[in-house]
């Protein structure tokens, strides 16, 4: 039972529920969840692995959180750290909106929200869908999708938070922005994908090649994890 007494959460036989004054919301099997202190936030397993998100306030709704190993909610049900599947950890600030106004930006504007709040936390595309050249691509990109998506990804930086849109003419705040970043951008992609030139490596943050250390640390990061076991 939820501190508020509104919301009631069962678990039997593996089968999960939601009773919300006279509204009840089935979950399904799960493999497990994890509850607030509080009672006001929930994280469910279902059986696949993927975990959601609940807000037992009803002030948000259910937010799929993807493949999760576990999950820890703090005791007030506003902080969440999650283990990812690669065996990395993130912290998430729930008692803060996820946007300034109710509906969420589209598009570009989406993007670059995401990054503006969460670029450290974004990895790089891996190396078997965005190797510096063919001889990377182990045999899942040999697949039409995989192939397609690194003819897409070829020319361009390995983290989709550098990249730069070709009217970008301003430097930002981040590392590695320069005057003219996204016609800088265009023509090395233009180059690697025309003229055969070396793409970007694996922390190149710009169109003249610096190197981030928090990118290559990143970068470090989806390699180790696929020895782990």
């Amino acid at each position: 039972m939820s501190d508020d007494g509104q919301t009631l959460f069962t678990w039997a036989e593996r089968k999960g529920a939601l009773f919300h004054f006279d509204r009840r919301t089935d979950l399904g099997e799960l493999g497990g969840y994890t509850l607030s202190a509080n009672a006001l936030a929930l994280v469910t397993f279902g059986e696949d692995g993927r975990a959601t998100l609940f807000d037992l306030t009803w002030s948000r709704a259910p937010i799929s959180l993807g493949a999760l190993r576990g999950a820890a909610l703090a005791a007030d049900g506003k902080t969440i750290a999650t283990w990812g599947t690669d065996y990395r950890v993130a912290l998430y600030d729930l008692g803060r909106p996820t946007w300034a106004d109710a509906q969420p930006p589209t598009g570009v504007a989406f993007a670059s929200a995401v990054c503006a709040a969460s670029q450290d936390a974004i990895r790089p595309f891996p190396k078997a869908l965005r190797g510096s050249s063919r001889a990377d691509i182990d045999a899942r990109a040999l697949k039409p999708d995989d192939q397609r998506i690194y003819e897409t990804l070829r020319g361009r930086p390995w983290n989709p938070c550098d990249w730069r849109g070709i009217a970008t003419i301003f430097p930002g705040k981040g590392p590695g922005n320069k005057w003219f970043e996204g016609a800088r951008q265009w023509l090395r992609l233009l180059s690697v994908r025309i003229l055969g030139t070396r793409d970007y490596a694996c922390g190149e943050i710009n169109a003249q090649g610096d190197l981030d250390p928090r990118r290559t640390d990143s970068c470090q990061l989806n390699d180790s994890s696929k020895t782990m076991p």
